[in-house]
């Protein structure tokens, strides 16, 4: 499961658990959205090189590595602070994010 986290994150894939909840930072929609469950993240086993090929696509496969990933995250109890401080009057789009005070598009990184 860390081997499949650390693969995620060089893709610039972020997890991060939040007072129970799970925050998933995907660079296709450039925000951090709450998921409760970590469905959508079996597309990415399927194509992951690191996991091995004959169990990419089998589903209790997935389930048991959803499960370790779940247990692997370590709570963060300033994400909520910190993602109002670095998103507070600013619009995500998919090439940045547009600061309405300075009226600029700047990189949002996921950190």
């Amino acid at each position: 499961a860390r081997t499949f986290l650390e693969w995620l994150e060089d893709r610039g894939h972020r997890l991060v658990r939040a007072e129970k909840k799970i925050y998933w930072y995907d660079p296709e929609h450039g925000v951090y959205l709450e998921s409760e469950k970590l469905r959508r993240v079996r597309k990415y086993m399927n194509a992951c090189p690191v996991l091995p090929k004959a169990n990419r696509g089998e589903t209790g496969f997935q389930s048991k590595l959803i499960v370790q990933i779940e247990g692997l995250l370590e709570d963060d109890p300033a994400f909520h602070d910190k993602i109002i401080d670095t998103t507070l009057r600013k619009i995500p789009f998919s090439n940045g994010v547009y600061c309405c005070e300075t009226q600029r598009l700047v990189d949002y990184d996921a950190d």
